[in-house]
């Protein structure tokens, strides 16, 4: 080299590596007019370009600026220079080696909800589902284990620094926190087919299924990430790694974060609980208006005219009901056992506050499921009629606020976790 120059260094290796100023430029990502100025030393590279190009030509940031090159490294420096990198490879393979390891275990947890879903709707077994997804879900938590403990033993040699080998750990629990949470996650997710079903042999709706497991997964998912810095300082405190006293002050202000969120969080679902329990004890009448009458007549007929639709004959022997063609002969016994006429036995009464008859009719119409009335007087008549009809649309009424108040309490979840993971990227950039 004649010139102790950046551009006259930098030319000379470039030739000694066999580069065009165009292939040095590309790698670069700036032109070969950019790279022949610097040669020429009519202007420097930038600084952020110093250590881009002291990796391609296997030099020093500090050769490029002084612009030769400086006394070669000693044998033991590059021998160790040369462990440091293996070192870091080996890290970094054990890294890798646990993360698709466990993507396996992930793999097999979502191979058991795929059985579960397959038993609850192809065969209409919803318990038989739910146990063989747990023994997916088992094997799982099982493998997830193996290969961390694994991945851990492989790094806890002595010839890996402190420093990095404690980084790794860190980088390894990372990852099996997340493939465990991901197996509760499931888990959660398929609880609804053992709550749900009124008997085991029968599944429950495929729609049913989903909306309650994301209910009960997003609940999960809420209390995985407030217990996370528990787990990790539980793990320090373990020596599985160590956390240093900036990440120490940063776990605890996440604790004190993470009680407060839960707190917060329960004080507004049981306040969103309050009403709802009282929906869910109401009943169904409460949620439709039903067949009003203000005047006797008009009740009257109505209750004395059939539907055809509802008009059922049975006939009763000793105990057993079975069902009769509208022709055949029915037999009606009042509460004593006695037989009766057809007229008796439909005749039913409307009393006044003191316990007197006030009105009599026949109660023909079989879609009446209910008659809601207080006591009534002959100037005074109101009575409330309530079909089968009336009855179901109640039920389906209450249903869907019921279901209008599980997605209340997943979208207070959700609000609660984005609140929590917003005000955890305030305390640290890094994600705890």
């Amino acid at each position: 080299m004649v010139k102790n120059t950046i551009g006259g260094f930098l030319a000379a290796l470039r030739r000694a590596h066999g580069m065009t100023q165009r292939e040095l430029g590309e790698k670069l990502g700036v032109s070969d007019k950019a790279v022949s100025r610097w040669e020429r030393d009519e202007c420097a590279p930038d600084l952020t370009l110093i250590p881009v190009l002291a990796e391609i030509f296997d030099v020093t940031s500090d050769e490029i600026l002084r612009g030769q090159r400086l006394t070669q490294l000693s044998e033991p420096e590059k021998q160790e220079k040369k462990t440091e990198k293996q070192v870091n490879v080996l890290l970094r393979n054990a890294q890798t080696k646990l993360s698709n390891r466990s993507l396996i275990a992930i793999g097999i947890a979502v191979t058991g909800l795929l059985v579960a879903m397959i038993c609850n709707s192809g065969f209409n077994r919803a318990y038989i589902g739910f146990f063989a997804a747990c023994i997916f879900y088992a094997a799982a938590v099982v493998c997830q284990f193996i290969f961390t403990a694994s991945a851990f033993n492989a790094v806890n040699s002595d010839v890996f620094q402190t420093e990095t080998q404690n980084t790794c750990k860190y980088t390894m629990a990372t990852t099996a926190f997340r493939s465990f949470s991901a197996v509760i996650l499931l888990f959660i997710f398929t609880l609804p087919l053992i709550i749900f079903p009124w008997n085991g042999q029968v599944g429950i709706l495929i729609g049913d299924f989903i909306l309650y497991g994301a209910l009960f997964a997003v609940i999960a998912l809420g209390i995985i990430a407030l217990v996370r810095p528990f787990v990790f300082r539980s793990l320090s405190r373990r020596g599985v790694f160590e956390l240093s006293e900036q990440e120490n002050e940063i776990f605890e202000k996440l604790n004190s974060l993470a009680k407060n969120t839960v707190s917060i969080t329960l004080c507004v679902v049981i306040a969103t609980a309050i009403p709802q329990f009282f929906v869910a004890n109401a009943d169904s009448t409460t949620f439709v208006d039903g067949t009003v009458f203000d005047n006797f007549e008009d009740f009257k007929a109505f209750m004395e005219t059939p539907e055809p639709e509802h008009e059922v004959y049975y006939a009763y022997d000793n105990g057993t009901v079975s069902a009769l063609a509208p022709d055949a002969a029915v037999e009606y016994y009042d509460e004593n056992g006695n037989v009766i006429t057809k007229e008796e036995a439909m005749t039913e009464h409307l009393y006044d506050n003191e316990g007197n008859i006030v009105y009599t009719y026949m109660r023909l119409n079989n879609s009446v499921s209910r008659i809601n009335y207080s006591a009534i007087t002959e100037d005074n008549f109101h009575v409330t009629v309530y079909t089968d009809r009336d009855i179901s649309r109640g039920l389906m009424v209450r249903n869907n606020i019921m279901i209008i108040f599980y997605m209340v309490y997943a979208a207070e979840i959700i609000i609660a976790i984005v609140i929590y993971i917003v005000k955890r990227r305030k305390i640290t950039e890094k994600p705890c």
